[in-house]
């Protein structure tokens, strides 16, 4: 099922908690799915980052994992990992821009024919005509 999720992606953001370090195994899963099932028209893996969430509820006095997460990174092929909390719109739009950036970075990718359709001039009048 989750191939039907994944069609036509170009990148994805895969998210663990920090407060439970469990879902890190989880994330290792779904990247392995993600590597599985989808792939960029020149047949490499898309870009994924991890997004390491609630770093605003670590207990008070702890470092962030860094090293893990970098290990995890590594270990994985990901394109990097991002700290964010839920709370914070800016942590979680970097997170999403820099996803953006890798997927750019990759030059264009095709669109599919459907999205590439050019209306002909009976359907241009007709929607200009009728606004649908």
């Amino acid at each position: 099922m989750t191939r039907v999720y994944y069609r036509e992606a170009v990148g994805a953001l895969l998210v663990a908690d920090l407060t439970r370090p469990k879902t890190l195994q989880a994330a290792q899963r779904w990247k392995e799915d993600v590597d599985a099932k989808v792939q960029l028209p020149d047949g490499h893996p898309i870009p994924v980052l991890l997004v390491a969430n609630k770093h605003d509820l670590m207990p008070t006095g702890s470092p962030l994992p860094e090293a893990e997460l970098d290990a995890w990174v590594s270990a994985h092929g990901a394109i990097g990992w991002h700290a964010t909390s839920a709370k914070s719109m800016p942590t979680i739009e970097k997170a999403v821009h820099r996803l953006l950036e890798a997927i750019f970075a990759r030059g264009p990718t095709p669109v599919s024919t459907h999205e590439a359709h050019a209306p002909t001039s009976s359907e241009a009048q007709q929607k200009a005509c009728c606004g649908s």
